[in-house]
């Protein structure tokens, strides 16, 4: 919902401002993460089968909001995007995530690339928000 808030406000005033677009990109990298580990396997989804093309919807739509709103950053409204108050050095937070998500993760679809990917958008995700 927060996402759909952010791209509302950004079509509505036509302007990034307040954006951080660093952010935004962490959080592309957690929706790709989670979707890799989500759409072709069912080890991390819900046990009840009935909401599971639900909730990979809701993640789908969530991975194309934040990947418009970096659109919109970057591309769009690029004139109102203020890199000098988007001071987040995002690689400080994806490499350490990567790095523990090789160590740690775990294995419900037993397909290694899939269980770090769901381990990499948890803890990338745990940082991001602060």
């Amino acid at each position: 919902f927060s996402f759909v808030m952010v791209a509302y406000k950004v079509e509505s005033l036509g302007s990034v401002k307040g954006v951080s677009s660093k952010m935004m990109e962490c959080y592309v990298a957690v929706l790709l993460g989670r979707l890799f580990a989500i759409v072709p396997f069912e080890g991390y989804l819900p046990f009840d089968k009935s909401g599971d093309w639900f909730y990979q919807l809701c993640e789908a739509v969530a991975f194309l909001l934040c990947g418009f709103i970096v659109y919109c950053c970057r591309l769009r409204h690029a004139k109102t995007y203020d890199p000098t108050s988007d001071t987040l050095n995002h690689l400080w937070l994806m490499l350490p995530a990567l790095v523990a998500s090789l160590i740690f993760h775990p294995s419900l679809n037993d397909f290694l690339p899939s269980d770090i990917s769901w381990a990499f958008a948890l803890y990338l995700e745990s940082v991001t928000v602060l």
